[in-house]
């Protein structure tokens, strides 16, 4: 989940949640809701953003990979993908992922 890889990183790093708010130009409290979970759809943008600063990938903040080359290209690869679909077709790719990972 990427609210607990979210925390962890922050922690790890020793960085407060208004530092992390401070940096992203955002206020604590969207901070405490991405590392709640109450914000699900968090922008690919900001994703990244966020995993820059907590200095790791995006992979890992997403399903918990650990930096490698060819997954760092291929997840950015597949948002730069996704960003070229509407809405019903990102929400289709969405559900399948989620299927993948539960099975």
């Amino acid at each position: 989940m990427i609210a607990s890889r979210m925390i962890e990183k922050r922690l790890e790093r020793g960085l407060s949640v208004p530092e992390l708010a401070r940096r992203l130009g955002v206020a604590k409290t969207t901070v405490y809701r991405y590392e709640s979970g109450a914000i699900e759809k968090m922008p690919v943008e900001r994703l990244i953003e966020i995993a820059g600063i907590l200095d790791t990938s995006p992979a890992y903040l997403m399903f918990g990979l650990e930096e490698a080359d060819d997954t760092e290209s291929s997840v950015k690869e597949c948002f730069m993908l996704s960003r070229r679909l509407n809405e019903t077709e990102r929400k289709k790719v969405e559900q399948y992922l989620r299927r993948l990972l539960k099975e």
